[in-house]
């Protein structure tokens, strides 16, 4: 089937992404993970995806701790920390993680020149060669927000 199944997400916060994802997963068969240094979850939400349900798991730390929780990730969703060089770490800790079987996308979230992971995001889209760019909307400020999408294994240089 064409449903990705197994997700994982680099900075949970209260979790409504998280949360969606996990919504999807329970339809799909699939698990989601996500980590973040700080727990700030919905209760409510925690109970139903990850006791009740059983597809989210969460890491209470970063992606070096959460890359040893996941593996046959085919759908990534970068939103941690948004200085320079946390994406690349991100990257590097869970390449390791990609799906075998499927090709995998990487969804970089707020890709914008306002943040030192600009950058970052944009060398990696060039290194990949298979990359879009996509307004997603409006920021809390009423900035455009924007994601990076890549679709391909992250390679070992």
């Amino acid at each position: 089937s064409a449903d990705m199944t197994n997700i994982a997400e680099v900075g949970t916060a209260q979790g409504w992404q998280f949360y969606s994802f996990c919504q999807y997963a329970s339809e799909n068969g699939g698990k989601v993970y996500s980590c973040d240094p700080r727990d700030v979850r919905n209760e409510e939400y925690r109970q139903k995806f990850e006791e009740e349900k059983k597809v989210g798991f969460f890491t209470k730390a970063t992606s070096l701790e959460m890359a040893d929780e996941c593996n046959e990730i085919e759908l990534f969703y970068i939103d941690g920390l948004h200085d320079n060089g946390s994406v690349v770490q991100d990257v590097l800790r869970l390449k390791k993680s990609q799906s075998t079987k499927r090709v995998p996308i990487w969804v970089f979230d707020d890709f914008d020149d306002r943040f030192g992971s600009f950058e970052d995001i944009w060398s990696i889209c060039r290194a990949s060669g298979q990359f879009k760019v996509v307004k997603v909307g409006e920021t809390a400020s009423g900035k455009p927000s924007h994601q990076a999408i890549i679709i391909g294994r992250m390679e070992t240089r």
